[in-house]
């Protein structure tokens, strides 16, 4: 595939694999920066969850109910078995952002438009995960 987004979807495919072996993996984009370290959080509060995925704005989500969910994959952290709910989500984020990648030409030269369907492409999984019963719980 000759697009630029072609390593975009490779790194969810990459990231469901190295949680199907059983590691935890946070992905972060350049443009997120620390103040702290984030395992201390991801390890101690939230360390019962299998997926956290940073939210579109500051605002809390449930101020943001026209927005399912508020996801933002700029900061993603992932842990659990091999078939279980964090594992399913990367690898559904891949198998449909690589078929909409691999699209037609039409589709594929609208790069413009990318982000905004990266950002659909994780908030439809969630929902799917969630409709699915996939074990998926949103704060």
């Amino acid at each position: 595939v000759d697009s630029p987004y072609h390593l975009w979807w490779q790194r969810w495919r990459y990231l469901g694999r190295a949680v199907a072996l059983g590691y935890g993996v946070l992905s972060v984009d350049t443009d997120v920066s620390f103040r702290h370290d984030p395992y201390a959080l991801l390890h101690g509060a939230l360390g019962h969850r299998q997926l956290v995925v940073s939210l579109e704005s500051d605002r809390p989500a449930r101020v943001n109910r026209f927005i399912f969910p508020a996801a933002n994959a700029g900061f993603v952290y992932c842990r659990g078995a091999a078939d279980g709910a964090a594992q399913w989500v990367l690898a559904e984020v891949a198998r449909r952002a690589e078929a909409c990648e691999r699209g037609s030409a039409a589709r594929r030269s609208v790069s413009a438009v990318w982000p905004a369907c990266a950002a659909i492409v994780w908030r439809s999984v969630l929902q799917t995960a969630r409709t699915r019963g996939q074990g998926c719980c949103f704060l």
